[in-house]
């Protein structure tokens, strides 16, 4: 299934790649291949993920502390933020529009 990021994903990405990629380029590499396969296996099974807050599912991350969170729709899913563990909590839910 297509997948689409919001305005606020998209930023959650950029943000937090500078910041690794000021601690380390393997690690802002790795972070870059965590979100990769967190898309990647978000659009093989939408579904299976858990629901979460306001409508979403989410997927967390085993290897970088960031959950990517989504919604479902009939022809595409919309990643809304790529939430860090150390982020308020709900800070993605007033922006969460493409």
């Amino acid at each position: 299934m297509r997948v689409e990021f919001s305005t606020r994903a998209a930023a959650d990405v950029n943000e937090a790649l500078q910041w690794y990629a000021s601690e380390s380029l393997s690690a802002a590499e790795g972070y870059l291949q965590a979100v990769e396969h967190a898309v990647a296996v978000i659009s093989d099974g939408p579904e299976i993920w858990p629901a979460f807050e306001a409508g979403t599912q989410r997927y967390v991350s085993r290897r970088y502390p960031f959950s990517l969170i989504y919604r479902v729709y009939s022809d595409y899913i919309l990643v809304v933020a790529i939430a860090p563990h150390r982020k308020r909590p709900g800070y993605w839910q007033s922006s969460d529009q493409r």
